[in-house]
């Protein structure tokens, strides 16, 4: 087997700064600052490698148990939920690393406020260079054993990570995976429980490759816990790509391929905000984002060749819900193009023999063989005002052909729903 992509050919005493180097670039390292009650720096003035090197031992001479990273820009109006949220965790011995990715709002003196007011947070203020770089960023500064993740307009309950983190050890979990909650708050305050983890499924410790059902949900990186230290040995870090979206698909199905021991605990703690316009869940735009996304999991995947054909077979299913997803948000006068995009896509592979009903939804199958029987029709499909009525309240719900019917049997099941406060 090659050797992975990872960190193991560091040095053991390599930096903060060092690594924070690497990923964000000389020119930007002087204005990166490493804050927190007892050593603050002043926004924009620059950090020797001394300094950082200094906080980086003192950091690492009282590893807590989970690093909690925030990336933040131009969150002002929800950052003090979150942070407030993160404070309030039962478990105290955290850490709470803020990385202001350029901010252009009152988001990096927030930021700052908090951490003057309690020492558990660290801020890495960088110019703006993209989530991914934000992240690694973050993820090279942690030293938690454990490590997990929260968007800045997003907020968690207070024994989130106690719970999460008890799990891990009782259970010995390489990762732990919850559900969520969908979270609204215009025009009125409203939440809808999301399972991520399916009934028969709570509770277990899974590998992810034999049990490749739970790889199939959306990635929802923010409702995890990861263990640090498998991060580390596989090389796992986000795909640096500025301006780009989607950016936690290739950390989340990386992570998937490596990790054995996954824990499914059956509650919800994250509150995922679904009204802030200027998350990536509601852009239509960049929709090849993604598709780099995909490109670098099997690129990563090419280094586990003893793995690499089922996760090939998984993954075209994640992979043609994803592009389904994308080809009904975008505007109407690109979806033709999006189509003839993946019929292209999943007749080569089809042809590679990497199409197999076992590995998919049977639902999500049959509208791929209608893609690859007649690129028209599905297109018409895509295009009828009634499914794309459906998708923006249900976004799984079935897409086939004579859609009239099914289109009003899913419109049925999604009222229905909605009557009783579900949704």
């Amino acid at each position: 087997m090659s050797t992975p992509k990872s960190l193991k050919d560091k040095t053991a005493n390599a930096t903060v700064a060092s690594v924070a180097n690497e990923a964000v670039g000389t020119e930007a390292l002087t204005a990166l600052s490493l804050s927190a009650t007892a050593h603050r720096s002043t926004v924009g003035q620059a950090v020797t490698v001394e300094t950082v090197n200094a906080q980086a031992v003192a950091v690492q001479a009282t590893s807590p148990k989970v690093s909690i990273l925030v990336p933040v820009y131009n969150v002002e109006r929800y950052l003090a939920q979150c942070l407030d949220s993160l404070v309030a965790q039962t478990l105290q011995d955290i850490e709470i690393i803020c990385i202001n990715d350029g901010s252009s709002d009152g988001s990096c003196a927030i930021i700052q406020d908090y951490a003057a007011k309690d020492g558990r947070i660290r801020v890495i203020d960088k110019p703006n260079g993209g989530y991914g770089q934000a992240m690694n960023c973050g993820l090279a500064a942690a030293s938690g054993t454990y490590l997990g993740i929260v968007e800045s307009d997003d907020f968690i309950d207070p024994e989130a990570f106690a719970r999460m983190y008890a799990a891990a050890n009782t259970h010995d979990a390489e990762v732990v995976k919850c559900d969520f909650f969908l979270t609204w708050t215009t025009p009125r305050t409203r939440e809808v429980y999301f399972h991520a983890i399916e009934p028969k499924d709570a509770g277990r410790l899974v590998d992810p490759y034999k049990d490749f059902q739970i790889i199939q949900p959306q990635p929802a990186i923010w409702s995890a816990l990861y263990r640090r230290s498998l991060l580390e040995e596989h090389g796992i870090r986000f795909l640096e790509t500025p301006g780009a979206s989607f950016q936690d698909t290739s950390f989340n199905y990386k992570v998937y391929t490596v990790a054995s021991r996954v824990f499914l605990l059956p509650q919800a703690f994250i509150h995922y905000r679904q009204d802030n316009a200027t998350s990536s869940i509601n852009a239509t735009t960049k929709v090849d984002a993604v598709e780099k996304e995909f490109a670098e999991y099997f690129d990563f995947l090419a280094d586990y060749p003893h793995k690499q054909r089922r996760m090939q077979l998984i993954m075209q299913d994640i992979v043609y819900k994803t592009y389904r997803w994308n080809a009904l948000r975008i505007d109407t006068t690109h979806r033709g193009a999006y189509v003839d995009f993946m019929y292209d896509y999943f007749t080569a592979q089809d042809k590679a023999g990497l199409v197999e009903r076992t590995y998919f939804e049977a639902k999500f199958y049959d509208e791929l063989g209608l893609l690859l029987a007649d690129k028209q029709k599905y297109l018409r499909l895509v295009n009828s005002p009634i499914n794309n009525w459906l998708f923006r309240h249900n976004h799984t719900y079935h897409l086939v052909p004579g859609g009239l019917w099914h289109s009003l049997r899913d419109g049925a099941w999604w009222l229905k729903r909605k009557l009783k406060g579900i949704e």
